[in-house]
């Protein structure tokens, strides 16, 4: 059986879905979709908030964003570990003044293909063969 890429929609219901697993692997589509959903609503309550002058929709996207924190942390994870990396990364990007270059290092972390073996995280769900 192959693969089948998740919808926009799957991988954002996914990713709530599995908001408290931080130990299994995620494949960049469904990282990837579920960060562009969340980034097109915060962006459009954004413009919506500079349109309206609204202090609601601030209060709106402060609720939004709090809503998404735990989903968004736990995908981010998933995806580090199938990169290969571990997701204590995610901590240097509350260090003061450096955690631009943490940033920077997990959005590469995130770019990066998965690993084709079982790594301490489990299987790929890229390369898993029905065999095994």
């Amino acid at each position: 059986m192959e693969y089948q890429s998740p919808s926009f929609f799957e991988a954002y219901i996914d990713a709530f879905k599995y908001c408290l697993d931080f130990d299994d692997r995620s494949r960049r589509a469904e990282y990837w979709k579920f960060v562009g959903i969340f980034d097109f609503c915060v962006l459009g309550l954004w413009a919506a908030s500079e349109l309206f002058d609204s202090k609601g929709v601030i209060i709106i996207l402060g609720i939004f964003s709090l809503v998404h924190l735990l989903p968004l942390s736990a995908v981010l994870a998933r995806r580090l570990h199938d990169s290969g990396h571990s997701a204590k990364w995610i901590l240097g990007i509350f260090i003061p003044f450096i955690g631009i270059v943490f940033r920077c290092i997990i959005l590469v972390f995130t770019l990066m293909d998965s690993e084709e073996e079982y790594n301490n995280w489990g299987e790929s769900p890229k390369y898993y063969s029905e065999d095994e």
